[in-house]
């Protein structure tokens, strides 16, 4: 247990409320995201590991340490988008000044960009858990000057890393292909099983369709999902979709689209939750459909399977089959095909032999693949792996030197 590892990502605060002493309370509000990660944290802590978390917050204008119970957080100032024009070199070197510092054994980078390029920049033995496909990212979203820098930035981290995890066996496929090396996946943890598929049935009327996604755009799809689910609204007036993230609140973006195209009937617009809330509605739903066109994970989709709740999602989606367990644990199609989309909702709602079956299974997927401790395991022997080559290599070295 003497093992200290260090965190460098984006986290939120607010989840360590049980582990930290905070001076002021108003800290607990910070952070960017990242909830796998945090998930991770909480895993380890779990496990009585000491944690060094080294991460980045716009909303403040100077450092900040939090101590708790083998937790200490270190948070820096993060610019704006102009910290595009020096490449991030503000925000690296706050991190990287502190974790050289550190007495951690090990520094654990999530995403390949700020936080990676601090981890390969330190003097600490590293592992770099890629979490998206830094290429697709760029042909997708509108930002592409922001966009085309992180790339270049992944890009680096992808050639300089000598320890790389996947998250997925797409990110896999996609790093060993950049790489040529062999690449292992750490999957996103979950962090238990809230009940057990017995207990849930299949609403025979006020039936719940259920989708969850940041953004309203091409990549993202649910304008598809709303259309497909207009037909199955005119059939069924007892049938509701909520959309939940950002927009998708009353009168955003996805709201108005739908109205301009006469389909925002049965639909209800939830925009952002919190995590809890996301659960409680995952819980209370008979369906979740994903219909992004490209995902390197798919958090979603295992909260949705420890609910027991079936799961439509992509055959052509990035990690979606295999998050899915290739359609053994959820239904995948084209989620192109507005018809296969509506075909699949309406063969799960009226099936209810179907939709038992697929809630058992998402929930045995959940238990073989995702929970915390399984996660956490797979960690820590990852950074033992890695320490003890490193103390192998070095003890080579030192044969070879002293042979010479």
């Amino acid at each position: 247990m003497s093992l200290k590892i260090g965190i460098c990502s984006p986290i939120l605060v607010g989840p360590f409320s049980k582990h930290i002493n905070p001076t002021n309370p108003e800290y607990l509000k910070l952070g960017t995201g990242g909830d796998g990660v945090v998930r991770i944290i909480l895993g380890l802590l779990n496990m009585g590991y000491q944690i060094e978390v080294f991460t980045l917050d716009p909303n403040i204008n100077e450092e900040i340490h939090i101590h708790g119970d083998n937790i200490k957080i270190h948070i820096f100032p993060s610019r704006g988008k102009i910290k595009i024009i020096d490449v991030f070199s503000k925000e690296i070197s706050y991190l990287k000044k502190i974790i050289n510092k550190s007495d951690i054994d090990i520094i654990h980078a999530h995403w390949s960009y700020e936080y990676a390029i601090a981890a390969l920049k330190s003097n600490k033995p590293h592992v770099i858990t890629v979490r998206d496909n830094a290429l697709n990212v760029l042909k997708n979203f509108n930002d592409k000057i922001y966009r085309l820098v992180r790339y270049f930035m992944n890009e680096y981290v992808l050639s300089h890393a000598k320890n790389l995890i996947a998250n997925s066996l797409y990110i896999q496929k996609y790093l060993e292909k950049k790489t040529r090396r062999e690449i292992d996946i750490i999957p996103n943890p979950i962090d238990s099983i809230y009940e057990n598929a017995a207990q849930r049935n299949l609403r025979k009327t006020d039936q719940i369709i259920i989708s969850i996604n940041n953004g309203f755009s091409k990549l993202k799809n649910t304008s598809k999902l709303m259309s497909a689910f207009s037909r199955i609204h005119n059939e069924n007036k007892n049938v509701t979709l909520q959309l939940v993230g950002i927009h998708f609140e009353a009168n955003g973006m996805a709201h108005k689209w739908a109205i301009e195209h006469n389909i925002e009937g049965g639909i209800e617009f939830l925009g952002h939750k919190s995590n809890s809330e996301v659960i409680d509605l995952l819980r209370n739903a008979d369906i979740l459909v994903h219909p992004s066109l490209e995902e390197s994970f798919g958090n979603t989709l295992v909260e949705a399977m420890a609910q027991g709740t079936p799961c439509i999602g992509g055959k052509y989606s990035g990690a979606v089959p295999w998050v899915l367990d290739y359609g053994k644990a959820g239904t995948l199609i084209d989620v192109r095909s507005t018809d296969e989309i509506y075909s699949a909702i309406k063969f799960i709602l009226e099936n209810e032999k179907e939709w038992k079956k697929q809630s058992l299974a998402s929930i045995n997927n959940v238990k073989e693949r995702f929970l915390l401790p399984i996660v956490s395991d797979l960690h820590i022997k990852k950074y033992h792996t890695i320490l003890n080559e490193q103390n192998e290599n070095r003890n080579e070295k030192q044969k070879s030197q002293s042979s010479g």
